[in-house]
C-alpha cells in the first residue's frame, strides 16, 4: 500500500469545511495583509463535462496575489485529452486516480492518499466537488485538522433514479455521515441546496456560473440559424442520468408529428450510446467546447435536456447563453436555470415536452425571443462575475 501511495502522491481532495476559529479568520486577514497567499487545494473526481467546466473556470479565476492554487484530479473517458490547456499555468495539478463506483479497499487507498497529502501541503482551505471526492476528502480534512472545508455536490447522488430506493437511502446516509466530519456544503442551485439541507446543516447557495469569453466570441461572429428545418440537440455523456432512452422516444414522436422539419443531434458519448441507436439522432461523439458552442450557435434551433437528475447543467447556461430556447425535464437544476414560458420549458412528461418541442418548431419569432430572453438571464445572473467575489467571500469570511 505505502509503496502504491508513494506512486500517486502528491494528490488532492474536494469540497469540505470545518469549524473556524477567530484565530484563524485573523491568521487569513493577517496573511492577506502581508501579502502571503492562501493556500487553497480543489479536489475532484468527475473531471469531465460541465463539473471539468466548473472547477477549471474556478480554479482560472481565483486571485494569484491572494491564493496559491493547488487542483487534485482525477481522469474520467470526457476529460479533454489536452485539458491542461485549459488551466492556467500557476495552478499546481495533482493527479489521484479515484473512481465513480464505491470500491472500498481503492477508497481506503484514496482517503489515506488524500489524508497524506493535505499534511504535506498544509492547506489553509479545501474545496470538494462531486460526491465521492466530498465523501472520502471530508474525512481525511477531518484527518488532517484542515482549517476551513467546503463540499459542493454538482448532482447529489441519492438524486438518482437509475438505482433503487436501498441504494439511494445508502447514498443519503453516506452524505449525512460525511458531514459529520464537517464542512460547508456549496449548493450551486436553488433545488440542490433543498436537497442539501436535508443531509447538513450548514449549507449555502453560490449558483453555477459561465465564463462568457469564449461564448460572446461565438455570437459575435455566427448568427443562430432560421428557416423551416431545425435542428434539436443536447450535449454531454450519454449515461442514464441524460436519459439516452427518453431522448430517442422524444425524437422519434417529433420527427414522425413534423416529417422532414427536423434533425437531432447528440454532441457527446458515453455507455449508453447504443439506446440511441437506429432512431432518427446524429451522434457527433465528444467534440472540443469551441466546436460545441458553435455548432450549437449555428446549426441548433432548440436545446432538449431530458436529464433525471443534476445539480446546475452547465450546458443548460450554455445553451441559453447562446441564443437558444430550452426545453427541459422537471427536476432539480433543469427548472431551476430554465424559466418556464420565458426562456423556454420545463415539464415532466414525454407528452407534455414534445407538444413543447412542436410549439416552439412552428413559432419561429417565439424561438428566438426566448433564446434572448435566456441569453439576457445568463447575462445578468450566471456570470463569473457574479460567482466569483461570492466563493472568495466565503472562502476568508
Amino acid at each position: 500500500m505505502v509503496l502504491w501511495l508513494s506512486m500517486v502522491l502528491p494528490l488532492g481532495s474536494e469540497c469540505c469545511y470545518y469549524p473556524v476559529s477567530s484565530f484563524f479568520q485573523w491568521s487569513i486577514s493577517l496573511g492577506l495583509f502581508l501579502k502571503q497567499r492562501i493556500r487553497i487545494v480543489h479536489v475532484i473526481e468527475s473531471f469531465g463535462g460541465g463539473a471539468f467546466t466548473s472547477v477549471t473556470q474556478i480554479v482560472n479565476h481565483l486571485d494569484p496575489e491572494k491564493f496559491n492554487v493547488y487542483l487534485i484530479y482525477s481522469l474520467r473517458p470526457e476529460t479533454p485529452s489536452d485539458f491542461k490547456r485549459f488551466i492556467n499555468p500557476n495552478v499546481n495539478l495533482i493527479y489521484l486516480p479515484m473512481e465513480r463506483e464505491i470500491h472500498f479497499y481503492k477508497d481506503c487507498l484514496v482517503l489515506y492518499a488524500l489524508y497524506r497529502e493535505f499534511n504535506r501541503l498544509n492547506p489553509d482551505i479545501v474545496h470538494f466537488h462531486s460526491s465521492k471526492a466530498g465523501a472520502l476528502g471530508r474525512v481525511a480534512a477531518w484527518m488532517a485538522r484542515v482549517g476551513r472545508v467546503f463540499y459542493s455536490p454538482r448532482g447529489f447522488s441519492f438524486l438518482r433514479d437509475d438505482v433503487g430506493p436501498l441504494k439511494r437511502k445508502l447514498f443519503q446516509f453516506l452524505e449525512k455521515g460525511s458531514a459529520w466530519f464537517g464542512g460547508i456544503t456549496v449548493a450551486c442551485s436553488k433545488g440542490e441546496y433543498d436537497a442539501a439541507r436535508l443531509v447538513s446543516r450548514k449549507v449555502v447557495q453560490i449558483n453555477n456560473a459561465l465564463d462568457l469569453g469564449l461564448v460572446n466570441e461565438i455570437v459575435e461572429k455566427s448568427d443562430r440559424p432560421r428557416g423551416p428545418l431545425v435542428t434539436i440537440a443536447t450535449a454531454g455523456r450519454v449515461s442514464a442520468q441524460k436519459d439516452p432512452g427518453l431522448f430517442r422516444q422524444i425524437a422519434e414522436a417529433v420527427s414522425s408529428a413534423r416529417p422532414g422539419r427536423t434533425r437531432f443531434l447528440w454532441i457527446g458519448a458515453g455507455e449508453d450510446e447504443d439506446m440511441l441507436a437506429g432512431g432518427p439522432i446524429e451522434v457527433l461523439g465528444w467534440q472540443p467546447r469551441r466546436e460545441t458552442l458553435a455548432i450549437l450557435r449555428s446549426e441548433v434551433g432548440i436545446y432538449l435536456q431530458v436529464s433525471r437528475w443534476e445539480g446546475m447543467p452547465l450546458a443548460v447556461l450554455e445553451a441559453m447563453a447562446l441564443g437558444l430556447p430550452v426545453v427541459a425535464t422537471d427536476v432539480v437544476g433543469n427548472r431551476d436555470a430554465v424559466i418556464s414560458g420565458r426562456t423556454g420549458f420545463v415539464h415532466s412528461t414525454p407528452k407534455a415536452l414534445e407538444e413543447d418541442l412542436l410549439y416552439l418548431i412552428d413559432h419561429e419569432s417565439e424561438r428566438i425571443a426566448m433564446g434572448e430572453a435566456g441569453r439576457a438571464t445568463v447575462l445578468n445572473e450566471y456570470t463569473m462575475d457574479v460567482l466569483m467575489p461570492k466563493l472568495e467571500r466565503l472562502y476568508l469570511g
